[in-house]
């Protein structure tokens, strides 16, 4: 896999789409979601796998989705994840540019495995 990442796509079928990164080789990594009405979507699912790994693709995926919201003049989207301890899920969600949907504070940083 070279350094420089394929181009991010957006397929949308109405109440749900996913952007993706498709490598030479075929490896994708995608970023699913549903859409909350006509102003929020709900980010539901990202895969990375190993051929993306260590490039930042999970985190292009995520600021894609809140640059596309954005310039739309929507609420930036809510992330539903339930891979507490998934140390790089963690990492790219709990971001400081991104914040609970509750108005609250981020939750507790997860600890990185030992190795």
């Amino acid at each position: 896999m070279s350094d420089a990442l394929p181009k991010i796509e957006l397929e949308d079928s109405g109440s749900k789409g996913r952007y993706f990164l498709r490598s030479p080789e075929g490896a994708v990594a995608e970023m699913t979601f549903s859409k909350v009405g006509d102003s929020m979507i709900i980010i539901d699912h990202t895969d990375v796998p190993d051929a993306f790994r260590g490039q930042g693709a999970g985190l292009r995926l995520v600021t894609r989705a809140v640059e596309d919201m954005r310039a739309a003049g929507r609420a930036g989207p809510a992330f539903e994840t339930r891979l507490r301890g998934n140390f790089p899920a963690d990492s790219a969600y709990w971001n400081d540019t991104f914040k609970c949907a509750d108005g609250g504070t981020k939750p507790a940083p997860a600890t990185k495995p030992p190795g």
